[in-house]
């Protein structure tokens, strides 16, 4: 039982972890189509896809792309494996990571 368990958690979690996480990039715009499409344009020019805002977890990564434009951090995405970081698509974007710019350590 405790195999047949493992087995099916392996399973589930395993397409989390296959991920192509792309190199962190500045926040440029954030753009919602009349449609509820969101995307997040990045500093490069690249537009990735957020997925719909009429669903929780797009309303969340929206609202933290939205956080990150114009501000001194660094957003990176992730996107299934096998997807283009550079290119762009409408694949959606797995997961978003917002980074700190600066590299000296800060007191928080």
């Amino acid at each position: 039982m405790k195999k047949l368990l493992l087995g099916i958690l392996t399973l589930v979690c395993f397409p989390v972890f296959a991920a192509n996480k792309c190199d962190p990039d500045r926040a440029k715009s954030v753009q919602v189509m009349q449609d509820g499409r969101a995307f997040l344009m990045d500093s490069g020019g690249t537009r990735h896809f957020l997925g719909d805002v009429k669903t929780p977890a797009t309303m969340a990564l929206t609202q933290l792309a939205m956080s990150a434009v114009g501000k001194d951090v660094y957003i990176g995405v992730a996107y299934p494996d096998g997807v283009s970081c550079e290119k762009p698509n409408n694949t959606q974007v797995l997961w978003l990571d917002v980074q700190y710019a600066k590299t000296d350590e800060q007191n928080f």
